[in-house]
């Protein structure tokens, strides 16, 4: 836009989304042939709604010509293999802009608990341009807007968010092929869960980034192996974490106390 004018003068707003991973073609296949026995649908809708259920659990629907189609859930069959970033994009990786900051407005599902039981869902919107900002709030039919605090908004996405963050710890290795990395924001001293967590998931990746080169049941056993270390330690360290926030806390009371 900034080289060529008559794009500047045509494009009026950019709008973005709240955005943790993309996944591959191979995410689509890996869900078709576990759930179908076949690959390649002819269409394929990721967001169903359940009327009879909370709006978190919605379903996939892949069709095809035969108008055989399935329908796997969020949380009985997608959630798991999304979460650990089976067939993601490796560019994922790489990316630590969560609310697409560069847009005039951001668009987010309102993961929060005053809304998790309504089937439809609610989206929350960040707008930063002020001619878009009164376009939404003259707008009565059918919408309805309210404010929201930006702290809540954050904590809506803090899935997203410990994502991209946990990821930055990987940025500290010696990147091995010759890539030209961009920077990216780093969340303090890395915690070892997250290290782990972090290796575990780039792990799996790289195991599901090619595809489907073997049977389901293979597949699974093997990042299942993958995942063997986390899983051993998850326990000692949750405790550890609890030992160490509880060990903050008090050190900060002493601090005050002495220092009053």
């Amino acid at each position: 836009m900034r080289n060529h004018p008559k794009l500047n003068s045509q494009i009026h707003f950019i709008l973005g989304l709240v955005c943790g991973q993309m996944k591959s073609k191979n995410f689509v296949n890996y869900l078709c042939s576990k759930y179908a026995d076949r690959v390649n649908p002819s269409s394929a809708f990721f967001r169903c709604k359940r009327p009879e259920e909370p709006a978190k659990n919605f379903t996939y629907k892949f069709t095809w010509p035969d108008n055989f189609s399935v329908m796997p859930g969020w949380v009985e069959a997608v959630s798991h293999p999304w979460k650990e970033r089976w067939f993601t994009l490796e560019a994922c990786d790489y990316c630590d802009d969560i609310f697409a900051e560069c847009t005039d407005a951001t668009f987010m599902d309102a993961w929060l608990p005053e809304y998790s039981s309504e089937s439809g869902g609610r989206n929350l919107i960040v707008i930063r341009n002020p001619i878009l900002n009164k376009i939404f709030k003259n707008i009565h039919e059918n919408v309805h807007i309210t404010s929201i605090s930006a702290q809540k908004l954050i904590n809506s996405q803090e899935g997203v968010i410990h994502q991209k963050r946990m990821l930055s710890v990987l940025h500290k290795k010696k990147h091995t092929q010759s890539l030209h990395l961009p920077h990216i924001r780093k969340n303090g001293r890395p915690h070892f869960a997250d290290t782990l967590e972090a290796w575990t998931k780039r792990r799996i990746r790289n195991v599901t980034q090619t595809g489907i080169s073997e049977s389901i049941p293979e597949l699974e056993a093997r990042i299942q192996k993958i995942k063997q270390p986390q899983n051993i330690l998850r326990k000692p360290l949750r405790f550890f974490n609890r030992v160490r926030k509880l060990g903050n806390i008090l050190l900060c009371r002493y601090k005050l106390k002495t220092n009053i």
